[in-house]
C-alpha cells in the first residue's frame, strides 16, 4: 500500500526494473521533484523513467558505492542527505545515453 505524508508519496520498488515505471508515473503525475532513496542501480532506473521530462531528481543516497551522490557533493550518509534536502539548488546534468544493436536504449548517470 502507498503511503502519503504531507505532499510526499512513498513509492517503493519491490524489484529490478520498478523504478523506471515509477519515475514514468511521477512524470505522468506531474510531479516536480523526485527523491531517489537508494543506489547508483535505482538512480539509474529512475532517471529512465524521467528522461526528457522537467521532473528533478534528489538522490538520497542508499547504495553501495552512490557515485552520484558522491560527485555532485551529496555524500553518502543518507541521513545527513535528507537533513540537507531542502538547502540544495537544481543542477542541470548531461545524461549518457546507450543504444545495443538489437535497438535496445538506456540513459545513465554514473555509469553505464
Amino acid at each position: 500500500a502507498l503511503e502519503t505524508i504531507g505532499p510526499v508519496t512513498l513509492l517503493p520498488t519491490s524489484g529490478p526494473g520498478d523504478a523506471t515505471a515509477l519515475g514514468q508515473r511521477c512524470v505522468a503525475e506531474q510531479a516536480s521533484r523526485v527523491y531517489v532513496a537508494g543506489g547508483d542501480g535505482t538512480i539509474n532506473e529512475v532517471i529512465n523513467g524521467l528522461a526528457g521530462s522537467a521532473v528533478e531528481l534528489c538522490p538520497l543516497p542508499g547504495g553501495t558505492a552512490n557515485c552520484l551522490a558522491v560527485e555532485t557533493g551529496i555524500g553518502t550518509n543518507l541521513v545527513k542527505a535528507a537533513e540537507r534536502v531542502s538547502t540544495y539548488t537544481a543542477k542541470r546534468i548531461s545524461l549518457g545515453h546507450c543504444r545495443r544493436e538489437d535497438g535496445a536504449e538506456r540513459y545513465f548517470v554514473a555509469m553505464a
